[in-house]
């Protein structure tokens, strides 16, 4: 209790510096450690706020880019996603790095899809500003990997 109740706290701060603050945040660890429950909480204070936020899983975003071939109006929705994950003012881009499937026994992971890959470069690109090498936009990914594997 008294860790989950640091990891809260340490969440709190980390949601009131991003009101007036803009940097990018990664929660990993393992299943079930509270990463969603926590970047949620960040992203329900930054509602509260007034600033603009959005949720992604990125198994379902994912489970969408296989279907657009088969379903043109999942194409269509997918632009939307797509214009919403560039511009909104707080992305969290859920089980980042599941998308690629798990280790083989050679320890190796499948690669991500093409399309998704192209569709998250556009996305990360479009929330830096380069010119200045700042942060636009804040993007919290949570991530059962490690660096190594991400």
């Amino acid at each position: 209790q008294a860790k989950a109740r640091e990891l809260g706290n340490q969440a709190f701060k980390l949601a009131r510096q991003l009101e007036t603050n803009q940097f990018n945040v990664a929660l990993a660890g393992g299943p079930g450690v509270g990463k969603t429950s926590l970047a949620l909480a960040i992203m329900y204070q930054l509602m509260n706020v007034g600033q603009t936020v959005m949720f992604v899983s990125t198994a379902e975003l994912l489970r969408l880019v296989n279907e657009k071939y088969e379903a043109p109006d999942v194409r269509q929705r997918l632009l939307y996603i797509l214009k919403d994950m560039q511009n909104v003012d707080c992305l969290v881009l859920d089980d980042f790095g599941t998308e690629g499937g798990k280790p083989t026994e050679k320890g190796f992971y499948k690669p991500v899809h093409k399309d998704l890959q192209t569709l998250m470069y556009q996305v990360a690109n479009a929330r830096c500003d380069f010119d200045h090498n700042e942060v636009k936009h804040i993007t919290i990914i949570t991530t059962n990997n490690t660096r190594k594997q991400l």
